[in-house]
């Protein structure tokens, strides 16, 4: 019994001490200030949609300023989402370290085939179906589509949205996975051109 006693004693101790502590390292987390930022882009080499200086140039923008403020006062989710909002970006995550780094973890989204529509705007479609705009400072060497594509599926966001029926662009996606998945096909066609008749 006396055993039992000395048990629960020790661990409402190690309780209450856990507790202060935490206490303690929270309101000293409160207190780090933003003294750098540093961006790390996962697939850089493959991929090259967006850089460093774009990243930082987003976090900034406006009157945003973050080197010198605490991280208590900065909304790392809304910084984060101002990243997610980029439509290169296929994930994003942001978070500070005990040194006082506000640190940007990104991965760029994958193109799979560029789109040329009738009227001669493009697009891309990564690996997961999304729609990704083209950009003025990189060009991935991708298959290309063009001809009848109508100006409509411009205005989507992955090709889901669209279903399954006369889908062009879930039949262009499919097309070229298959062609992608082939070496001898993926070394032999560059381009397809899209008639009336689809």
């Amino acid at each position: 019994m006396k055993r039992l006693i000395k048990h629960i004693v020790l661990l409402i101790a190690v309780t209450g001490y856990l507790i202060v502590i935490l206490g303690f390292v929270g309101k000293e987390e409160e207190k780090v200030t933003c003294n750098d930022i540093r961006i790390i882009i996962h697939d850089s080499l493959d991929v090259q949609f967006v850089n460093s200086r774009m990243i930082k140039n987003i976090l900034l923008r406006g009157d945003q300023r973050l080197a010198g403020n605490p991280f208590s006062d900065l909304d790392m989710q809304e910084l984060e989402n101002k990243i997610k909002s980029i439509k290169y970006i296929k994930w994003a995550e942001i978070y500070q370290t005990i040194e006082g780094e506000l640190v940007v973890e990104i991965s760029q989204r994958e193109p799979i085939v560029r789109i040329i529509d009738r009227s001669g705007h493009g697009f891309y479609i990564d690996k997961e179906g999304y729609i990704v705009p083209l950009s003025r400072n990189y060009s991935p060497y991708v298959m290309v589509v063009n001809g009848a594509i109508g100006e409509r599926y411009r205005n989507v966001s992955n090709i889901s949205e669209l279903g399954t029926e006369n889908n062009l662009l879930l039949d262009i996606y499919n097309m070229t996975e298959f062609i992608r998945s082939d070496k001898f096909w993926e070394a032999q066609i560059v381009q397809i051109y899209m008639n009336g008749n689809g």
